[in-house]
């Protein structure tokens, strides 16, 4: 599709959506990789950041509207799989572009509306519970302990069901879309947006007859 939309993680302080992101690098690996800091931080370390991993979100943290207008662009670039261009030294023509090879999380307490652009490439995700009852922080710990070791073992997991996406998801994505268009007909909701939902709505039409009850489409 030319395309992939980023996740966009957000909420106050102590809602949980730092733990998400956790969540899912713990698919990928241990916890020991940081996300990058949109308030800090280099801008190689930041371009290089979309490709360290392949097939695999990367992870920006502390979204604010007031981060560096050029990284705002990059991000909106990287939906489209736009890399950044910079010149290769000692060349007066050459150039060398730095990949996206992966999906986007991002993670902020305000909303992306810095250029308005950026909301429509995100699906966003909003979390405002900061109280918990007391089995659900037992289920938290226990949660945490499962990721402490990684949970790249459900990852390699999915991988029986490559041949299945391969084969049916281009199909699917069409259904999925016409069933959005026809459930959204008086919403006036823009083709993009619908686009992104439908991108990560098909794998779960896909998988739920595989996995049954854990993912009602």
């Amino acid at each position: 599709f030319k395309f992939f939309p980023h996740l966009f993680l957000f909420g106050p302080p102590g809602t949980g959506k730092s733990q998400v992101g956790w969540s899912i690098r713990a698919m990928g690996f241990n916890g020991i990789k940081k996300p990058f800091n949109l308030s800090g931080g280099t801008k190689v370390a930041f371009h290089r950041e979309f490709s360290h991993f392949v097939n695999f979100p990367c992870w920006f943290d502390e979204y604010d509207n007031s981060i560096d207008y050029d990284r705002v662009q990059s991000l909106k670039a990287a939906y489209d799989g736009a890399g950044h261009k910079k010149s290769v030294k000692d060349s007066d023509s050459r150039t060398k572009t730095v990949p996206v090879n992966s999906s986007c999380m991002i993670s902020g307490q305000q909303l992306p509306i810095a250029d308005n652009a950026l909301f429509k490439r995100v699906i966003l995700t909003q979390f405002y519970q900061t109280e918990f009852s007391d089995e659900e922080k037992t289920l938290f710990r226990k949660m945490q302990d499962m990721e402490e070791g990684s949970l790249t073992q459900i990852t390699a997991n999915f991988m029986r069901f490559r041949k299945l996406v391969e084969e049916q998801y281009m199909n699917t994505f069409e259904k999925v879309l016409e069933e959005m268009v026809a459930e959204t007909l008086d919403d006036n909701i823009e083709d993009r947006i619908l686009r992104n939902m439908c991108i990560p709505l098909t794998m779960v039409k896909l998988l739920e007859p595989e996995i049954g009850d854990h993912l009602p489409y």
